[in-house]
């Protein structure tokens, strides 16, 4: 497995306290390093108007401005480093992207990017890194991709970005959106590209299982992608100190990667959510190990 990390992502701070900390890749990264086939890799760096690919010059020079004044905002901090490491971050999902054919890669990043839109931030995201991966990939090798978001809030921003784009399909399976940020992602939002599943508060390993098998089956045989992208959230798990359903068995994302490595399709997955500290390296480790023994 690749895996693209840089130190500078740990240089990107929320605050004191806040959630979605550096200490969560480094918790996760050293549950990976030392193991079987596991290669630790540093991101390419990227020009800002390579990401014109999913976000407006507009927007884009909104960030940097945002990021040179220190901009503060209720779920998005900036600082003088925001900007550069945002767009390292998807410059590190592009790598991922561009390197899967025949091993499974991996974008050990933050911030995360999914609440990211054309022209909006939001959720602790300001780049779409998972959306900007795919485009990059098109754009180099013209095929159908599938989306696969697992994060416990919906992926506002990748909706925003491919709702027109039926050149990739969206799943996303995620807490009800009637209570939970940002609101959006209900079942009248789908359409033939895009399936939204929301799950109630009490989904159970079983549950989730289930539902997330069925909606995968239904979205591979009515589209036939002919690639993944994994938006890995693990802030399902039922500690999230934010977020959390009733999935308690650690076993369970192993489950989930199993059901994506039998597509048997090249696949690259970029790092969302997932904040409980104690267990986020095995619950990593547990969705890896279904691609290939670490």
């Amino acid at each position: 497995m690749q895996v693209y990390y840089s130190d500078r992502f740990l240089k990107h701070s929320l605050g004191r306290g806040h959630p979605e900390c550096p200490e969560r890749l480094r918790v996760i990264r050293a549950g990976l390093e030392g193991k079987k086939n596991c290669k630790i890799l540093e991101p390419k760096p990227i020009d800002k108007e390579e990401l014109e690919l999913v976000h407006g010059r507009d927007y884009l020079q909104e960030l940097v401005s945002l990021s040179a004044a220190k901009a503060t905002f209720p779920d998005n901090i900036f600082s003088e480093h925001t900007f550069d490491i945002s767009a390292l971050a998807a410059s590190a999902a592009r790598d991922a992207a561009m390197n899967c054919e025949n091993d499974v890669a991996f974008a050990l990043v933050r911030p995360p990017g999914h609440h990211a839109g054309k022209g909006f931030f939001g959720g602790f995201c300001y780049i779409n890194n998972i959306a900007f991966a795919t485009r990059s990939l098109q754009k180099k090798k013209k095929a159908r991709g599938m989306i696969i978001d697992i994060d416990y809030h919906h992926g506002n921003g990748t909706q925003n970005i491919f709702r027109n784009d039926d050149s990739v399909f969206y799943l996303s399976l995620h807490a009800d959106p009637k209570t939970e940020y940002p609101g959006t992602g209900f079942e009248s939002e789908n359409n033939k590209h895009i399936t939204n599943v929301p799950l109630p508060p009490d989904t159970t390993d079983g549950d989730y299982i289930g539902i997330f098998g069925k909606a995968l089956d239904k979205s591979v045989k009515s589209f036939e992608p002919e690639f993944i992208a994994v938006s890995a959230g693990f802030d399902t798990y039922y500690m999230d100190p934010i977020a959390g359903l009733g999935i308690r068995d650690i076993g369970t994302y192993g489950k989930i990667g199993e059901k994506i490595a039998s597509l048997k399709l090249p696949t690259f997955v970029v790092l969302e959510g997932g904040y409980y500290l104690p267990k986020l390296d095995e619950i990593s480790n547990s969705f890896f190990s279904s691609f290939q023994k670490i």
